[in-house]
């Protein structure tokens, strides 16, 4: 791992351990806090489509839309 998620990895890990869990049951800890990537990655997908949709439809603040009737 490497980046963020490594780096919380690591701190989970430190963290179980100085609560008194053996190496292996701090591995899971950690890999634990980290979630599961795949729905992190729907949630991410989601948050992306929603934003591009409200781009859409000037739905946003000050925003005609994308598709607003009007010049190009």
């Amino acid at each position: 791992m490497n980046g963020r998620a490594g780096e919380h990895y690591e701190c989970s890990r430190d963290a179980a351990i100085r609560d008194g869990a053996a190496a292996d049951q701090a591995d899971k800890v950690a890999l634990t806090a980290l979630g599961d990537a795949k729905r992190a990655n729907r949630q991410y997908r989601k948050v992306l489509l929603t934003s591009w949709k409200r781009g859409c439809s000037g739905k946003a603040p000050g925003n005609r839309g994308r598709f607003a009737r009007g010049r190009w």
